[in-house]
């Protein structure tokens, strides 16, 4: 073979490889467990975007979708699974608390891996009895709850804390975040922080009041009252 086939051929496979289409790696998985009527909800070293909603219905449903940050071809693929597997939700029970502690690559000893650093996205969607108590530990990424009427203290080092409760709930609200804003649709008082770069939220304390305790690190607080009640079209089934 001349050595300008050699070339040609050599070009031809390298045309070849840039153009093999790629794709980001993608993974979802389904669970349903027991939980305990009013039992807690514990999300331990959690990541990525966290949604919970309520339901009328006993147990627990969980489904996460992992999706790489980077794209990959068919001849590469597995090392986009190989990615996602190192990223992984472990349940146990505890009495009435059902715990979920997420787990990340191991640290090296040049490089720790920190929570929010794997090149996964991570997204939660959980479905809890309404009754329930929630304690959420989220690292970086968004904090979605809705008509949840149990105790609620939920934590993000950057992202935003966004509640819908029912209206007529009342709450003890303890909200601040070092840099952003905390807003409310139920009475409360705001101010801002020492530095003027965070803001604080107090609601006040009522006999039975549910509480709810929410910090931010980088990230916005919002609680929004849930004015209109979903239609039966809209509950999941």
């Amino acid at each position: 073979m001349t050595r300008v086939a050699v070339t040609g051929l050599c070009a031809s496979c390298l045309l070849l490889a840039v153009d093999a289409p790629r794709h980001k790696v993608q993974q979802t998985k389904t669970e349903r467990m027991e939980f305990p009527l009013g039992g807690l909800l514990r999300l331990s070293h959690s990541m990525g975007e966290v949604t919970i909603d309520a339901w009328d219905e006993p147990g627990l449903e969980i489904t996460t979708t992992k999706t790489t940050e980077a794209a990959y071809d068919s001849a590469t693929r597995q090392k986009g699974v190989e990615e996602l597997d190192q990223v992984r939700m472990a349940a146990e029970r505890h009495g009435d608390e059902r715990v979920l502690t997420t787990t990340f690559p191991p640290h090296s000893h040049f490089k720790p891996q920190l929570p929010g650093s794997a090149k996964v996205d991570l997204e939660s969607h959980m479905y809890v009895p309404r009754a329930a108590r929630l304690a959420i530990e989220n690292g970086s990424g968004n904090v979605y709850v809705e008509d949840v009427t149990g105790n609620i203290e939920a934590s993000v080092g950057q992202g935003t804390i966004l509640l819908r409760l029912p209206e007529e709930g009342h709450y003890e609200i303890d909200a601040r975040s070092k840099w952003g804003s905390v807003t409310s649709d139920f009475a409360g008082q705001a101010r801002k922080s020492r530095w003027l770069v965070g803001h604080q939220f107090a609601g006040h304390e009522e006999a039975g009041a549910k509480k709810l305790y929410l910090r931010a690190g980088y990230g916005d607080i919002i609680i929004l009252k849930e004015r209109q009640p979903k239609g039966p079209e809209t509950r999941r089934q």
